[in-house]
């Protein structure tokens, strides 16, 4: 499943319209159709930690294994500093 469909599922069952996302997240509606239309993926970090916040989705449901990964090796490496 892509980000989009995920995003599009957790928008539904938290009873919220692509608009009224939006508003939460500070971006446009025409911005969620395009993420849940798998036309464009959230560009930044802080969209996606919002998103799960106006959905009540922990941040790791809209990320693949491999985003993940790459996420927890980022933070291995961070706490090393």
């Amino acid at each position: 499943m892509e980000i989009g469909d995920k995003i599009k599922k957790a928008r539904k069952r938290a009873g919220l319209t692509q608009k009224e996302l939006a508003e939460k997240v500070d971006v446009t509606a025409r911005c969620i159709q395009y993420y849940e239309g798998n036309i464009r993926k959230p560009q930044s970090t802080e969209i996606i930690i919002k998103l799960a916040a106006a959905l009540n989705e922990d941040v790791s449901y809209f990320l693949s294994e491999q985003e993940l990964s790459i996420m927890r090796e980022n933070e291995m490496f961070i706490g090393e500093a």
